[in-house]
């Protein structure tokens, strides 16, 4: 009878272990293509992140070395009878315990907004809970899929120059901007090159902008020429060579001339980038980041176009005393679902942007020539 008694709780208690595991593993998904940006850095991981809860957990003791934690038993200890976790960093001392929302940190205790989970053999614990721990910065940026983790110092750093750089260039009146951009695409199997380059001086004070661009493609070089001026956008026909015209909304162009004098300004900018200040002439700010305004841009021109951005890497120069931009370099690699006839074609890019600015405030006049107001038809849409 004892025996039978002590089979039918030992089932009971088992059977529960295996509902709770369940549970567990029905709330947790596998998020690989999460990326997890650490001091302008992707950090790979072995085991893929998972979201639990809504939250995003990482492997502890692979986030834990990611986090500066010495990878040995002194600074990173599991207990395997009570299933905790103790982590030493400086003077920092964090302990968790899987399936406990309770953990301290200094021996003060915390409330976590998700407990540490086991998941196929390996200990998770929550991204964020972790890194701000050990005095980090989190930034979670939906539209990259990217969680970024800096230093509290460095990213209030990079924010400080970041703000100089836009206090710098808000009263810009003129400037020149050169860039060349090689992309490489996959479309269907097929591979393909475009090749463009351009120059662009603006008048961000009267609204005036000119520029000229090159594009090389299929065997193809297709010049252009643009004026942006008294609300209308000229473009000039690279086979006619005649001119057509556009209206454009003030407000839209002057967006439009105010991102291109300025810095966009985020949380994601402060935490993506890395500060080089070695050089008595330059600041180089540098790291894996999303830039909302270049994206949504892309975005516009692109329209009914499903785009995953896999990776964005950029280097920009500031001058060390004005802190006005003076370069910016960018790599990326994106991956597009467009819909051509009913039917979804995946395309594949890898782009690679280099800008250079100069004549900050120069003293030149924009003028749209006489002519090409004259003759420009307006375009029929």
């Amino acid at each position: 009878m004892k025996k039978n008694i002590l089979l039918l709780v030992c089932s009971i208690f088992f059977a529960s272990l295996f509902a709770s595991a369940s549970f567990a593993a029905d709330s947790i998904k596998e998020s690989p293509k999460i990326k997890i940006i650490i001091d302008g850095k992707v950090n790979k991981y072995s085991k893929a992140p998972i979201n639990y809860k809504g939250r995003t957990m990482l492997p502890f003791r692979e986030v834990s070395v990611n986090l500066g934690v010495k990878n040995d038993n002194d600074h990173i200890a599991w207990n395997g009878n009570d299933r905790s976790i103790a982590l030493k960093k400086d003077d920092v001392n964090v302990s968790l315990k899987i399936g406990s929302n309770k953990a301290t940190v200094n021996s003060v205790e915390q409330t976590l907004d998700v407990e540490p989970v086991l998941y196929n053999g390996n200990t998770y614990i929550p991204a964020r809970f972790v890194s701000q721990a050990f005095g980090k910065k989190v930034v979670w940026d939906q539209a990259s899929n990217s969680v970024m983790i800096r230093e509290e110092e460095e990213f209030n750093k990079v924010k400080s120059i970041l703000e100089k750089s836009n206090e710098a260039t808000k009263d810009a009146k003129t400037m020149k901007c050169s860039y060349t951009a090689d992309m490489n695409m996959t479309i269907v199997g097929q591979k393909s090159n475009v090749k463009m380059s351009g120059d662009m001086e603006m008048d961000v004070k009267n609204f005036i902008m000119h520029m000229t661009s090159t594009v090389n493609m299929l065997g193809m070089s297709l010049p252009t020429e643009q004026y942006m001026a008294d609300n209308k956008v000229y473009t000039k026909d690279p086979m006619s060579g005649s001119w057509i015209y556009q209206e454009m909304d003030m407000e839209q162009f002057q967006k439009q001339l105010s991102q291109q004098a300025s810095i966009e300004l985020s949380d994601k900018m402060y935490a993506g980038l890395t500060v080089d200040d070695s050089s008595k002439d330059e600041i180089i700010l540098k790291g894996n980041i999303y830039m909302d305004s270049l994206m949504s841009q892309l975005g516009d021109n692109v329209k009914g176009t499903g785009i995953e951005y896999n990776s964005v890497y950029m280097e920009m120069s500031l001058d060390k005393t004005t802190y006005v931009p003076k370069s910016a370099k960018m790599d990326m690699s994106i991956t597009m679902n467009q819909t051509i006839e009913g039917s979804t074609q995946k395309i594949d890019a890898d782009m690679k942007m280099e800008m250079k600015y100069t004549d900050f405030n120069g003293d030149y006049e924009i003028k749209v020539p006489d002519e090409v107001i004259s003759t420009a038809k307006k375009a029929e849409l």
